[in-house]
């Protein structure tokens, strides 16, 4: 796990304003104590004092921990990166396992160890044996805990063996620490003070405020009447206006400007006082938000369907063009058997699984062959540009359009930018890793002179079909080929091997993850040294070409940088006939997947 308490000064002094913690699928102890620690920390090297407690060092630890990394803030960690031995809570070394009889076993202990604490004995099984200390006894006596260097003898389940280490996977005393941040016992609540008018005739008035100009005001719809019984006084009123129990707030001070002796129900009393804390709520967030000019539903409403109009008119105005196919390749023997297989597009280079040259010789050599074979061919950008690769790309689009490509395929947002700023005149394509997802993000792509964009390939067949009718863009989607998973700076292969398996050129071998299924995902290398994780089931939606057509789709895509040339040619050629309709009744191949086309992911 990412552990950065450490490098925060460096941080701190770079310029970084904000810190963020994932806390996503953890449990709220975890992050109440991580919180706490980061907070502490931050504040400390604000105040000059850049050194972090160790108790904080050692919270951290135990409330979940699978070792700790600091990443690439501090060089490039190699394996060390990620924990390869288990994939939960590691726990916190508290000692080792010195001698067994009858169901008990001594620890000697390295760390303190309560009534509660949850252990774990390594060495048994894939996650060890597990049991909780419900009592300790030290020197034949039950104590509530033993200090480190102690000899403690608890109850053990089957299977501990001498010598095992014995790790605290649950610490009792950390985790009761942890819930003093939050559940309603624990909130931390804003004193406010009331002031409460009213008089015959009138409604009653509650206006809250927070001591620091923020107020909000509730009133009733109820008249006030004249008591004929039980006046309101301040007891009565004090016990309704602390009924805060769902807010944020708790009643310090209560002012009454009351005039004579009134009657108001409770339950309009109540309803003023939500209405005040409704108001001051809206107040103090108000102070965090920037301004907003408020929009009428139906004014909204209107404007969205101006623009639906207008997308619909732009569709409308694209010339209605027969669907092409392209073939997306990083290899020359590839871009000749996508034109054997009849391509009428060629897509080169981009992120290289085949052929990891990062310079440009290859790609003049790829456009001169397609259009040598009278086709259109197009460059490919990678996913990622760090900031030094700026100047090399500064190069390559200058001479992309040097080349007489036809396209630039762009998948990166500083690539975009900069072939603006650079007023390259080849046409700009957005492409998949812009995650295209609906109809705004395309009228946002052909406001800024995109010649066409590629969908994310998340959107099912009903949203392609709605997007492809009101798009002012020609579409391409992704049709044959495996689908990336994620890249990493990370590189397994490289981390765990190192040269083992190389050839001379430097080239390794292919490489898989196995997940507990055993279904095995490719991970691919890019010309930086990336790593690309593969789905385990190539994306094959030939069954779906005719929809793909019918609803308008401009260009369908193989994406081939995986194949051999063999198997580009045969898919090249399967799919143009699944186009052209000589395939009749076309089916997908086998050991594939339609990815999100059928299914959807919303």
């Amino acid at each position: 796990d990412l552990n950065a308490l450490d490098v925060l000064p460096q941080m701190i002094e770079a310029g970084v304003c904000s810190f963020k913690i994932e806390g996503r699928m953890k449990r709220p102890e975890y992050v109440a104590v991580v919180v706490d620690a980061y907070c502490r920390a931050i504040d400390g090297c604000l105040a000059g004092n850049c050194r972090v407690p160790e108790r904080d060092r050692t919270n951290v630890e135990q409330i979940f921990n699978r070792g700790f990394t600091t990443a690439y803030l501090t060089g490039r960690p190699g394996r060390k990166m990620i924990g390869d031995t288990r994939p939960d809570n590691r726990g916190v070394l508290v000692g080792r396992v010195e001698a067994l009889g009858r169901g008990r076993a001594a620890i000697r202990l390295e760390k303190e160890l309560r009534c509660g604490d949850g252990l774990e004995f390594a060495g048994t099984g894939e996650s060890g044996a597990g049991t909780t200390a419900a009592s300790l006894t030290v020197g034949g006596r039950k104590v509530e805990s033993a200090p480190a260097g102690a000899l403690a003898e608890i109850d053990v389940p089957p299977g501990v063996r001498r010598n095992a280490p014995v790790f605290r996977t649950l610490d009792k005393k950390l985790m009761e620490y942890a819930a003093t941040f939050y559940g309603e016992k624990n909130k931390r609540r804003v004193a406010v003070n009331a002031r409460v008018s009213a008089a015959v005739g009138r409604p009653l008035e509650v206006e809250l405020s927070d001591g620091e100009g923020h107020t909000g005001t509730g009133r009733t719809r109820f008249l006030a009447e004249a008591a004929r019984t039980r006046p309101l006084d301040e007891a009565s009123l004090r016990r309704q206006l602390e009924r805060l129990g769902a807010t944020e707030y708790a009643l310090d001070k209560l002012e009454l400007a009351v005039e004579g002796d009134l009657m108001v129900p409770i339950s309009e009393i109540n309803e003023a006082r939500r209405q005040a804390c409704e108001a001051l709520d809206r107040a103090r967030l108000d102070d965090f938000l920037p301004p907003r000019r408020p929009v009428e539903k139906s004014a909204a409403s209107a404007l969205l369907e101006r623009e639906t109009a207008a997308l619909k008119k732009l569709a409308a105005a694209r010339p209605a063009k027969k669907t092409r196919l392209s073939v997306w390749t990083d290899r020359l023997d590839g871009v000749r058997a996508a034109l054997d297989g009849g391509a009428d597009w060629v897509i080169f280079g981009g992120d290289r699984y085949f052929n990891q040259d990062a310079g440009f010789a290859d790609c003049a050599a790829a456009v001169g062959l397609v259009h040598a074979a009278g086709r259109c061919a197009a460059l490919g950008t990678p996913r990622i540009v760090a900031e030094p690769q700026l100047r090399l790309f500064n190069d390559f689009l200058r001479r992309a359009q040097d080349s007489g490509a036809d396209q630039l395929n762009v998948h990166n947002l500083g690539l975009w930018q900069l072939a603006r700023e650079m007023e390259l005149k080849i046409p700009l394509w957005a492409d998949m890793s812009l995650n295209i997802y609906n109809s705004q993000s395309l009228l946002f792509w052909h406001e800024r002179g995109a010649a066409g964009a590629t969908p994310s390939i998340e959107l099912n067949m009903t949203q392609l079909r709605h997007l492809a009718g009101v798009s002012p863009l020609p579409l391409e989607c992704l049709v044959q080929g495996p689908v990336e998973m994620m890249v990493s700076e990370y590189n397994v292969g490289d981390s765990f091997l190192g040269g083992k398996g190389k050839d001379a050129a430097g080239h390794r071998g292919e490489i898989y993850l196995r997940d507990r299924t055993r279904a095995a995902f490719r991970l691919a290398n890019d010309q930086f040294g990336r790593m690309h994780v593969l789905n385990s089931q190539d994306l094959c939606a030939l069954d779906l070409v005719p929809r793909f057509r019918d609803c308008g789709v401009a260009r369908l895509r193989i994406d081939a940088r995986t194949y051999r040339p063999d198997e580009i040619r045969r898919l090249t050629d399967l799919y143009r006939q699944a186009l052209s309709g000589a395939l009749r009744n076309p089916q997908n191949l086998p050991n594939t997947t339609r990815g999100h086309y059928s299914r959807g992911v919303m």
